[in-house]
C-alpha cells in the first residue's frame, strides 16, 4: 500500500453513460504544493458506496459527523485545484 501526504484531495464519483462494460468511474485527484495529480480511476459495473468514519485512537466508528462535515457545502471554503 502506497501512503501519500497531501495537502488538498478531490475524490469525484462520476455515472457512465449507456456502457456496457462499466457504469461508475471513481477519480482520486491530489494536490501538493503547486502540483496537482490524478492518482487514480477505477470503473465498476457495481454502484459505488462511501464510508464515512472516525479514528477516536483505539477504535474505528461509522461518523454522520464526519458525513456531515465533508457533504458541507461553504461557498467560502470552496477550493478548485490549479
Amino acid at each position: 500500500m502506497k501512503i501519500l501526504e497531501v495537502e488538498k484531495i478531490e475524490l469525484r464519483l462520476e455515472k457512465q453513460k449507456d456502457s456496457k462494460n462499466f457504469r461508475w468511474c471513481v477519480y482520486c485527484k491530489v494536490e501538493k504544493s503547486k502540483y496537482s495529480n490524478l492518482i487514480f480511476m477505477i470503473k465498476s459495473k457495481e454502484n459505488p458506496f462511501l464510508l464515512f468514519q472516525q479514528n477516536n485512537g483505539n477504535t474505528i466508528i461509522d461518523s454522520k459527523k464526519v458525513e456531515a462535515e465533508i457533504l458541507k457545502k461553504d461557498e467560502n471554503k470552496k477550493t478548485k485545484f490549479r
